[in-house]
């Protein structure tokens, strides 16, 4: 997935601030959810696929915000499900899409979500940015799932089952009592 040309400052769960995020979380509602556009390609039989192909799927997201006007505002989450045979699923380093490098299994969708704002008072373009960044991809999640899952068993495919989408926590799992991780650590 590329950065949108109008969106260059690129979110990450180490760098989102939560607070922003809550102070459009109180004051807004998603209105719609839109899938935009939606591209599946088996470039191989089917059978061809290594029986463990769904644990070597590369699975990608980018979510940001779109517009925004006085009562509301719209991000697009694009959302990637990539096999290639012998790519190791824990690889960064994605074979460039050309006429030779197609992938095996290419899942890829684009949503749109609207949200009303209750008042934009004290709001700026990078509160809704964080929240588009966050919230957006979490909305559109579960229609994400239901598009992988229903378009791989049309291919013919086991079916893709893409998990359930867990939010960075500020907290670290490990210690006892769950304490704040600091950024220091």
């Amino acid at each position: 997935m590329t950065a949108d040309a109008d969106h260059p400052e690129h979110l990450s769960p180490e760098t989102v601030d939560y607070g922003r995020i809550a102070k459009v979380a109180t004051r807004s509602k998603p209105i719609n959810v839109l899938l935009m556009r939606c591209d599946a390609q088996l470039n191989v039989a089917a059978d061809e696929l290594d029986e463990d192909w769904l644990e070597k799927t590369y699975i990608a997201y980018d979510t940001h915000l779109a517009e925004h006007d006085g009562e509301r505002f719209n991000a697009h989450a694009g959302f990637l499900a990539l096999h290639f045979r012998g790519l190791d699923p824990g690889t960064d380093d994605l074979p460039a899409p050309d006429a030779d490098t197609q992938p095996d299994v290419l899942i890829e969708a684009k949503f749109d979500l609207t949200y009303s704002v209750d008042t934009t008072e004290d709001l700026d373009e990078q509160d809704l940015e964080h929240f588009a960044f966050v919230n957006s991809t979490l909305h559109a999640w579960p229609y994400w799932r239901e598009l992988a899952h229903s378009m791989t068993t049309r291919m013919g495919l086991r079916p893709l089952i893409v998990g359930t989408f867990k939010l960075p926590s500020p907290y670290d799992p490990e210690a006892d009592g769950g304490e704040l991780r600091h950024d220091d650590e």
